[in-house]
């Protein structure tokens, strides 16, 4: 069945290169120049204007077309993850004003973004045998949910053993691990006793180069699983509470969030009870 032609007002990807894409089938882009809110369309045959700027400072031209295919790959050094697709449907197209200061990347179309959606890979974020997947997307959940103030910790499997991210929003300070393994407290016994130590002692803490106090604060750890079932508390005190987050009740947060009015102080009592 053959679809028709890509409207320039349907496009939701905008990806930018060097490259004359005509000339192109296959593609890829490293994870690092891609806008996140790209995860949560990665189905089929998504419309896209493909932009090229030439190195010379020549004329930029632009196609609409489709990216089907999506498939996760990696750098032949094995350190850098990239997203690869093809190329169909491609028609030479004019290139709308707004986008012509854009660098090389992959962007969304955030007037063609649905806001309901639910993201393609929160199917996979239960089922994924892939540490490194499972820590980005928990990453990225987050950012749907629409924490502020996060940051992720470096994706490389020299800091495994080391927390995967922090975020603040309003009084609530959150140290989260993300795993895959369903019997998480055989291996990270020791781990969640060192997380506990350190982060009942931190009285400052820094995001994005951004400084915070956390005087007053509500401090938490997150041991973010794909488990039904969860252990529930795992220590508490006076100065900070650690627990099991199954997925699921995230994703939850995540719809609600998309069907009803949530302001930032409803929102950060949802995290404080969370698990």
């Amino acid at each position: 069945m053959t679809e028709d032609n890509v409207q320039l007002e349907d496009v939701q990807f905008i990806m930018v290169s060097h490259y004359t894409w005509s000339e192109k089938k296959r593609s890829l882009y490293q994870v690092g120049f891609i806008d996140e809110l790209v995860f949560a369309l990665l189905e089929d045959s998504v419309p896209t204007l493909f932009i090229c700027i030439p190195n010379n400072k020549g004329t930029i031209e632009s196609w609409t077309g489709r990216c089907r295919y999506f498939k996760w790959g990696v750098n032949n050094f094995g350190n850098e993850r990239n997203i690869q697709f093809k190329i169909t449907d491609l028609k030479t197209s004019d290139t709308p004003q707004e986008f012509t200061e854009y660098k090389v990347g992959w962007y969304v179309n955030k007037p063609n973004y649905p806001m309901t959606h639910l993201p393609h890979y929160l199917s996979k974020i239960q089922k994924t045998n892939d540490w490194w997947l499972f820590e980005k997307y928990c990453h990225y959940l987050l950012k749907l949910i629409d924490v502020n103030n996060i940051e992720p910790v470096p994706l490389h499997k020299s800091n495994r053993g080391k927390p995967d991210g922090y975020f603040i929003t309003n009084d609530l300070f959150v140290w989260y691990d993300a795993t895959c393994q369903n019997e998480f407290m055989k291996v990270k016994k020791d781990q969640l006793a060192d997380y506990i130590a350190k982060v009942e002692e931190l009285l400052t803490f820094t995001i994005a180069g951004k400084p915070f106090d956390l005087t007053g604060m509500k401090k938490q750890i997150w041991i973010i699983t794909q488990r039904n079932q969860k252990y529930g508390t795992l220590y508490t005190s006076d100065l900070l509470i650690a627990k099991e987050v199954p997925i699921q009740m995230l994703i939850d947060i995540y719809k609600k969030r998309q069907c009803e009015d949530m302001n930032e102080d409803y929102l950060c009592e949802l995290l404080k009870n969370i698990g």
